[in-house]
Protein backbone atom coordinates (compact mmCIF):
# COMPACT_ATOMS: atom_id res chain seq x y z
CA UNK A 1 0.00 0.00 0.00
CA UNK A 2 0.99 3.60 -0.70
CA UNK A 3 -0.34 5.99 1.96
CA UNK A 4 -0.11 9.74 1.95
CA UNK A 5 -0.10 11.23 5.94
CA UNK A 6 -1.19 14.85 3.96
CA UNK A 7 -4.50 13.46 3.27
CA UNK A 8 -7.32 14.26 5.95
CA UNK A 9 -7.57 12.28 9.25
CA UNK A 10 -4.97 10.11 8.02
CA UNK A 11 -3.45 10.21 11.41
CA UNK A 12 -6.86 8.21 12.95
CA UNK A 13 -7.35 5.76 10.26
CA UNK A 14 -6.15 2.93 10.02
CA UNK A 15 -4.42 1.46 7.17
CA UNK A 16 -4.41 -2.49 6.80
CA UNK A 17 -1.89 -3.83 4.61
CA UNK A 18 -2.40 -7.98 4.21
CA UNK A 19 0.26 -10.26 4.38
CA UNK A 20 -1.36 -11.91 1.63
CA UNK A 21 0.84 -9.51 -0.79
CA UNK A 22 4.27 -9.17 -0.42
CA UNK A 23 4.47 -5.90 -1.25
CA UNK A 24 6.27 -3.11 0.98
CA UNK A 25 4.41 -0.45 2.94
CA UNK A 26 5.05 2.75 1.31
CA UNK A 27 4.38 6.58 3.44
CA UNK A 28 4.72 9.30 1.39
CA UNK A 29 6.48 12.21 2.31
CA UNK A 30 4.31 14.49 4.61
CA UNK A 31 5.75 17.50 4.06
CA UNK A 32 5.68 20.47 1.62
CA UNK A 33 9.25 20.38 -0.42
CA UNK A 34 9.40 24.06 0.72
CA UNK A 35 10.26 22.92 4.68
CA UNK A 36 13.45 21.31 3.42
CA UNK A 37 14.95 24.73 1.36
CA UNK A 38 14.41 26.10 4.73
CA UNK A 39 18.48 27.04 6.00
CA UNK A 40 17.02 26.63 9.94
CA UNK A 41 15.51 23.16 9.39
CA UNK A 42 17.43 20.76 11.54
CA UNK A 43 15.96 17.43 10.49
CA UNK A 44 13.63 15.02 9.65
CA UNK A 45 13.16 12.01 11.44
CA UNK A 46 11.01 8.79 11.03
CA UNK A 47 9.85 6.92 13.61
CA UNK A 48 7.89 3.44 14.63
CA UNK A 49 5.89 3.37 18.24
CA UNK A 50 4.50 0.31 19.81
CA UNK A 51 2.83 -0.49 23.24
CA UNK A 52 1.11 2.35 23.22
CA UNK A 53 3.69 4.69 22.40
CA UNK A 54 5.80 3.80 24.67
CA UNK A 55 8.37 1.52 22.93
CA UNK A 56 10.02 4.48 20.42
CA UNK A 57 12.23 3.02 17.58
CA UNK A 58 14.30 5.85 15.11
CA UNK A 59 13.93 4.59 11.80
CA UNK A 60 15.50 7.30 9.20
CA UNK A 61 16.90 10.33 9.88
CA UNK A 62 17.52 13.32 7.10
CA UNK A 63 19.54 16.38 7.74
CA UNK A 64 19.71 19.41 5.34
CA UNK A 65 21.97 18.63 2.10
CA UNK A 66 22.63 15.11 3.33
CA UNK A 67 21.73 11.94 2.56
CA UNK A 68 19.31 9.96 4.68
CA UNK A 69 20.91 8.24 7.40
CA UNK A 70 19.24 4.52 7.62
CA UNK A 71 20.53 3.66 11.34
CA UNK A 72 21.55 0.10 10.04
CA UNK A 73 18.08 -1.10 9.20
CA UNK A 74 17.76 -2.32 5.97
CA UNK A 75 13.94 -3.46 6.51
CA UNK A 76 13.29 0.72 6.71
CA UNK A 77 14.56 2.58 3.23
CA UNK A 78 13.63 5.96 1.97
CA UNK A 79 10.43 6.22 -0.17
CA UNK A 80 10.68 8.96 -2.95
CA UNK A 81 12.00 12.06 -1.40
CA UNK A 82 11.72 11.92 2.96
CA UNK A 83 9.13 9.15 2.61
CA UNK A 84 9.36 5.67 4.43
CA UNK A 85 9.51 2.33 3.17
CA UNK A 86 8.68 -0.77 4.86
CA UNK A 87 10.20 -4.29 3.39
CA UNK A 88 9.65 -7.44 4.08
CA UNK A 89 6.58 -6.68 5.99
CA UNK A 90 5.40 -8.90 9.06
CA UNK A 91 2.79 -8.79 11.57
CA UNK A 92 4.80 -7.40 14.05
CA UNK A 93 5.19 -3.74 11.85
CA UNK A 94 1.99 -2.86 12.94
CA UNK A 95 2.58 0.26 14.72
CA UNK A 96 2.31 3.96 14.70
CA UNK A 97 4.89 5.69 12.27
CA UNK A 98 5.34 9.27 12.78
CA UNK A 99 7.53 11.92 10.28
CA UNK A 100 9.04 14.50 13.12
CA UNK A 101 10.12 17.80 11.02
CA UNK A 102 12.65 19.58 13.59
CA UNK A 103 13.05 23.63 13.16
CA UNK A 104 15.31 26.22 14.95
CA UNK A 105 11.68 27.80 15.13
CA UNK A 106 9.07 25.00 15.25
CA UNK A 107 8.59 21.47 15.16
CA UNK A 108 5.81 19.22 13.09
CA UNK A 109 4.58 16.14 13.65
CA UNK A 110 2.34 13.87 11.47
CA UNK A 111 1.25 10.26 12.16
CA UNK A 112 0.11 7.33 10.57
CA UNK A 113 -1.20 3.95 12.47
CA UNK A 114 -1.00 0.91 10.33
CA UNK A 115 -2.04 -2.91 11.53
CA UNK A 116 -0.54 -5.67 8.84
CA UNK A 117 -3.20 -8.53 9.67
CA UNK A 118 -3.12 -11.95 9.04
CA UNK A 119 -6.30 -13.25 7.49
CA UNK A 120 -8.63 -16.19 9.88
CA UNK A 121 -9.43 -19.47 8.38
CA UNK A 122 -12.56 -21.76 8.92
CA UNK A 123 -11.91 -25.35 9.39
CA UNK A 124 -14.76 -26.04 7.98
CA UNK A 125 -16.87 -25.22 4.77
CA UNK A 126 -18.61 -22.41 6.03
CA UNK A 127 -19.85 -20.95 9.14
CA UNK A 128 -22.41 -23.34 11.03
CA UNK A 129 -24.44 -23.11 13.77
CA UNK A 130 -26.01 -25.50 16.50
CA UNK A 131 -27.70 -25.72 19.38
CA UNK A 132 -27.00 -28.78 22.60
CA UNK A 133 -29.62 -29.35 24.92
CA UNK A 134 -27.64 -29.85 28.38
CA UNK A 135 -29.79 -32.40 30.08
CA UNK A 136 -29.22 -31.59 33.25
CA UNK A 137 -30.84 -28.13 33.53
CA UNK A 138 -32.59 -27.82 30.00
CA UNK A 139 -30.28 -25.25 29.12
CA UNK A 140 -29.00 -24.83 25.48
CA UNK A 141 -25.38 -23.67 24.11
CA UNK A 142 -25.86 -22.32 21.28
CA UNK A 143 -22.31 -22.77 18.90
CA UNK A 144 -20.68 -20.49 16.08
CA UNK A 145 -17.97 -22.23 14.14
CA UNK A 146 -15.62 -24.35 13.00
CA UNK A 147 -12.10 -21.67 13.05
CA UNK A 148 -8.64 -22.85 12.67
CA UNK A 149 -7.32 -19.37 12.85
CA UNK A 150 -8.58 -16.42 14.38
CA UNK A 151 -6.06 -14.53 12.03
CA UNK A 152 -4.22 -11.22 13.63
CA UNK A 153 -5.25 -9.03 15.20
CA UNK A 154 -7.95 -11.44 15.93
CA UNK A 155 -11.57 -11.45 14.33
CA UNK A 156 -14.74 -11.09 16.67
CA UNK A 157 -17.11 -14.00 15.35
CA UNK A 158 -20.72 -12.18 16.03
CA UNK A 159 -23.80 -14.77 17.67
CA UNK A 160 -26.81 -12.91 17.00
CA UNK A 161 -30.74 -12.69 18.59
CA UNK A 162 -33.84 -12.39 16.19
CA UNK A 163 -33.58 -8.80 17.11
CA UNK A 164 -30.09 -8.12 15.68
CA UNK A 165 -29.18 -7.91 19.64
CA UNK A 166 -25.05 -8.87 19.35
CA UNK A 167 -25.25 -11.55 22.40
CA UNK A 168 -22.08 -12.12 24.82
CA UNK A 169 -20.10 -15.05 23.93
CA UNK A 170 -17.21 -17.07 25.34
CA UNK A 171 -14.87 -18.50 22.24
CA UNK A 172 -13.36 -22.35 23.02
CA UNK A 173 -12.27 -24.56 20.85
CA UNK A 174 -12.59 -22.82 17.26
CA UNK A 175 -16.20 -21.74 17.97
CA UNK A 176 -18.29 -18.92 20.04
CA UNK A 177 -20.76 -20.23 22.20
CA UNK A 178 -23.29 -18.99 24.59
CA UNK A 179 -25.88 -20.93 26.96
CA UNK A 180 -29.22 -19.75 26.97
CA UNK A 181 -33.04 -21.35 27.92
CA UNK A 182 -34.35 -24.18 26.30
CA UNK A 183 -37.50 -22.06 25.66
CA UNK A 184 -35.48 -18.89 24.22
CA UNK A 185 -33.40 -21.36 21.97
CA UNK A 186 -36.83 -23.10 20.63
CA UNK A 187 -38.75 -20.04 19.91
CA UNK A 188 -35.71 -17.81 18.57
CA UNK A 189 -34.11 -17.47 15.72
CA UNK A 190 -30.42 -17.24 16.50
CA UNK A 191 -27.35 -15.96 13.00
CA UNK A 192 -24.05 -15.79 13.09
CA UNK A 193 -21.18 -14.18 10.99
CA UNK A 194 -17.80 -12.70 10.80
CA UNK A 195 -17.49 -9.23 12.20
CA UNK A 196 -16.29 -7.38 8.82
CA UNK A 197 -15.13 -4.50 10.85
CA UNK A 198 -12.26 -6.23 11.94
CA UNK A 199 -8.38 -5.10 10.10
CA UNK A 200 -7.81 -9.11 9.03
CA UNK A 201 -11.49 -9.34 7.55
CA UNK A 202 -10.46 -7.12 5.11
CA UNK A 203 -8.03 -9.79 3.90
CA UNK A 204 -10.34 -12.37 3.07
CA UNK A 205 -10.49 -13.13 -0.24
CA UNK A 206 -13.52 -11.95 -2.37
CA UNK A 207 -14.31 -16.19 -3.36
CA UNK A 208 -14.04 -16.87 0.28
CA UNK A 209 -16.47 -14.00 2.11
CA UNK A 210 -19.22 -15.43 1.30
CA UNK A 211 -18.54 -18.14 3.38
CA UNK A 212 -18.23 -15.59 5.98
CA UNK A 213 -20.63 -13.15 5.20
CA UNK A 214 -23.77 -15.65 5.14
CA UNK A 215 -26.14 -15.46 7.98
CA UNK A 216 -27.72 -18.62 9.23
CA UNK A 217 -31.20 -18.20 9.73
CA UNK A 218 -32.76 -21.53 8.98
CA UNK A 219 -33.75 -23.70 12.18
CA UNK A 220 -30.64 -25.47 13.26
CA UNK A 221 -29.68 -28.63 14.09
CA UNK A 222 -31.32 -30.16 17.49
CA UNK A 223 -28.74 -32.20 19.23
CA UNK A 224 -28.44 -34.27 22.29
CA UNK A 225 -25.24 -33.86 24.71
Amino acid sequence: IVIDPQSPGSGSKVHVQCLTTNEPIQIKDPFSRSYFDDEKLISMEWYQYKDNGTQETMLLEFLRNKPAEQKARPKFTVFEFWGLQINNVEVTDSAEYSAKFIHLSQDDVRRVNVVVARPPALASERLSLTRKVNQNDKSVTLSCGQLSDLGSPPINILLKAENGTVLPTVYSNGAVEIVVSSNEADTSKFTCEIDLSAPAAICISSKDLPRWQGVITEPVKLQQS
